[in-house]
């Protein structure tokens, strides 16, 4: 699927060129002023015919949560400024019934073929296709499906559109990644610029060789880029020169890695491995990689922000061995394992795009004194388990039994294969109390 992504990138750029043809290109502002640009609405049939953070990454989806009564909710869709009678527009009503959604877009209490989908069997609908309002005042066409998230309950909003627009000769393309038909949610949307890899909008972005200030309006059907100020200090991200690869390999593919800050967002690839960023605060906040087939993608940790300082490469070292880290509980007689997530050496997090044909499993063990060498520890195994998954795709939590009707210290070691990650270990111990319960 991902190797694929090229392709789509041209195909779509094919489409916004066809949709520019009309004389729409604009030549570049003067240095400091604003320039406007009206962008199109691209329908996009195919939920990854572009590929962006929100993909992946279903924390920045906006979700809908359908009650088990069947009352209708409040999509979160924009409805801004008032109807034909002069009075407030109302919020837009969802509702779910046998696997089909309604959204009534007119307010009207009226459904029809085209506001009604079905849940198709890959947990999707088709796209939803509708004009909504904003609040200043503008009105835009917007496109979007349902993604199931928890079967019958949770949907998130995904997107089925982009605008396009062209500037200084290249198709830029904005995205609404989190699906909430507002294209201005810095570090949550995300920009494709022709030739460069995906990146979330900020205050700065790169285009071609030069940085610019962008503003985005809410619609995302106007669009102002002025040229970076002249007295902006610069500094240099070099992600690469101190990259440790967690698994050995000449066919890894990174498609992006994103750093954000408030100054912007910046994104680098496997051929633009250097970022010149106005100086500030950033964090290194998404990546994407491939391998084989297998997908997983890169999300901040504790300690991924750093600082850009004038003039000086700022080199990151991150990657290295790959740690498994999880919780571990206990009631007194039942001990819980927690679902496993993954971290570098910089506290990146790594989440598998899909673990349905990963092994992760787990073994636990009593963990005991030697009688002669009261300095030696040894093990006692008495289970090992694979982690099942849930109903949205994670790790289901894996319940183990006391090994004994008494105070112990338990230790568990799970053990997580990866061809982009290698070989994941991590291990976790835990003081059993026993409790017996009534």
């Amino acid at each position: 699927m991902m190797q694929r992504l090229s392709y789509l990138r041209s195909t779509l750029f094919a489409i916004v060129a066809f949709a520019l043809l009309p004389g729409r290109a604009m030549s570049a502002a003067p240095e400091g002023e604003w320039k406007k640009f009206e962008t199109k609405f691209v329908p996009l049939p195919a939920p990854r015919q572009v590929i962006s953070p929100g993909n992946f990454d279903r924390t920045l989806l906006h979700i809908i949560t359908f009650p088990a009564n069947g009352v209708a909710v409040d999509s979160g869709l924009p409805h801004g400024g008032l109807d034909k009678a002069g009075k407030p527009r109302p919020a837009i009503m969802a509702k779910f019934s046998k696997d089909f959604v309604w959204i009534d877009f007119t307010g009207e209490g009226k459904s029809s073929s085209d506001d009604t989908k079905r849940i198709n069997p890959d947990g999707m609908t088709d796209p939803f296709i509708c004009d909504l309002t904003y609040d200043d005042g503008t009105s835009a066409k917007y496109a979007f499906r349902l993604k199931t998230i928890v079967e019958g309950e949770k949907f998130a909003m995904v997107r089925a559109c982009a605008r396009t627009f062209e500037f200084n000769g290249k198709s830029v393309t904005l995205l609404d990644d989190d699906g909430n038909a507002k294209y201005t949610d810095a570090g949550r949307d995300a920009i494709l610029i022709e030739g460069q890899p995906v990146c979330f909008l900020g205050k700065h972005i790169q285009i071609g060789d030069s940085i610019f200030e962008i503003i985005v309006h809410t619609s995302g059907a106007t669009v102002e880029i002025r040229p970076m100020a002249k007295e902006t200090v610069v500094g240099i991200i070099d992600p690469f020169e101190k990259y440790e690869q967690p698994q050995r390999s000449e066919n890894l593919k990174i498609h992006t890695l994103i750093f954000a800050g408030p100054e912007g967002s910046f994104a680098c690839d496997d051929t633009h491995r250097i970022l010149k960023v106005p100086v500030g605060v950033y964090d290194m906040v998404f990546g994407l990689f491939e391998r084989g087939g297998e997908v997983i993608y890169l999300k901040k940790g504790e300690k991924t922000s750093f600082t850009v300082t004038a003039n000086i490469k700022t080199q990151l070292k991150w990657g290295g061995k790959i740690k498994a880290k999880f919780s571990l509980t206990s009631d007194g007689e039942e001990v819980t394992v927690g679902a496993p997530h993954f971290f570098g050496q910089m506290s990146e997090e790594y989440i598998p795009e899909s673990v349905k044909t990963m092994v992760c499993s787990s073994r636990i063990s009593e963990v005991y004194k030697d009688r002669t060498h009261f300095d030696i520890e040894g093990y006692i195994s008495f289970g090992s388990r694979r982690f099942d998954l849930l109903a949205n795709g994670e790790f289901k939590p894996i319940v183990y039994k006391h090994f004994r009707s008494a105070n112990d210290e338990y230790e568990v070691y799970i053990e997580y294969a990866s061809g982009i990650l290698g070989r994941v270990e991590g291990k976790e111990r835990l003081s059993f109390v026993y409790k017996k319960k009534k």
